[in-house]
């Protein structure tokens, strides 16, 4: 029989106790390890306007962009001076100015801000594509820039409806910001674009453009333009084309004026906003020499409105 003195006793408890919290410790400095080594560290999640589409490389929701930019419904917030008038109605792809008086934001004379676009869609969620950090800026001590001049531009192929524009100035001494926000109605403006006259042009909308639209007879008349602003509905477009050309005394050449002359119905990718067409005739000796006038004018199916542009060409004998 095994006879263990009291001290002996203290003594192995001792030790036991001394084991079991070195392997404690030995255990938690090995968690420790393969959570550096096998799990990504969390980081705070940070506002970059920089990166086009950084709502979808971070997988972040609205709620945590607009908290980034600490500017929540409960703050008090100190709005900026009106803007242009009061016009509240604009076009997609129209320019919407911003002019921002920054001299009234001095500190002994200083003047150091920045500017940062917010832009909400129709659906009230931040457009991750439009909205833009330092979109501008102003230093006295670079500059004696005293104001801010921003344009804001919905592209063409963006929803009709009211966007929110929100805009912040940061005054980088103090570290205040204020924010301005206007509530625009944004509707389609189709137009036609670049519309020029060439000496060719090749299937893939190539031109060689004539500095001075003038042809011979046996010349061909080659018309370039571009249609921008067009409807889709879920990406289809569908438009058509009509040409018309008057000569010299104005009258209608009506063997060259030809309705649906050219229709187009197809799906297009969701970004893309124009569509490059092309027209071309030959010049005979059944014209007169003189200016005509060529008008194209393209309907929009999809969104029923119509658009026409024109230009003038000259026709001469050698």
């Amino acid at each position: 029989m095994i006879r263990i003195e009291e001290g002996q006793a203290h003594n192995i408890m001792k030790k036991l106790a001394n084991l079991g919290l070195a392997l404690i410790v030995i255990g938690l400095i090995m968690i420790a390890f393969a959570m550096f080594f096998f799990f990504e560290p969390v980081k705070d999640v940070q506002l970059d306007f920089d990166q086009l589409n950084f709502a979808e490389k971070i997988d972040a929701k609205d709620e945590i962009i607009l908290d980034a930019t600490k500017i929540t419904k409960d703050q008090d917030i100190q709005f900026l001076e009106s803007l242009e008038g009061n016009r509240r109605e604009y076009f997609l792809g129209e320019d919407i100015p911003f002019n921002l008086d920054v001299s009234r934001y001095r500190h002994n004379g200083k003047y150091k801000v920045s500017l940062d676009a917010i832009i909400y869609d129709p659906d009230g969620k931040i457009d991750t594509t439009l909205s833009k950090k330092n979109v501008d800026s102003a230093d006295s001590d670079i500059n004696k820039v005293t104001q801010l001049n921003y344009n804001v531009k919905i592209p063409g192929d963006k929803p009709s409806g009211e966007y929110i524009i929100e805009l912040i100035l940061n005054d980088l001494i103090d570290g205040e910001k204020y924010v301005k926000r206007n509530t625009v109605k944004l509707t389609k403006k189709l137009f036609i674009r670049s519309m020029l006259y060439a000496s060719s042009i090749d299937d893939t909308y190539n031109y060689v453009a004539k500095p001075k639209p003038a042809y011979a007879y046996g010349d061909t008349v080659w018309v370039y333009f571009e249609l921008v602003g067009f409807s889709k509905d879920k990406n289809r477009i569908h438009f058509a084309q009509d040409l018309e050309v008057r000569g010299p005394d104005s009258s209608l050449i009506s063997f060259l004026t030809v309705p649906y002359l050219i229709e187009k119905e197809e799906f297009v990718a969701p970004d893309k906003n124009f569509y490059r067409l092309k027209n071309q005739f030959p010049v005979g000796d059944w014209l007169t020499p003189g200016k005509y006038i060529v008008k194209v004018t393209v309907n929009d199916l999809v969104a029923d409105i119509s658009i026409s542009e024109e230009a003038e060409f000259e026709l001469f004998e050698i």
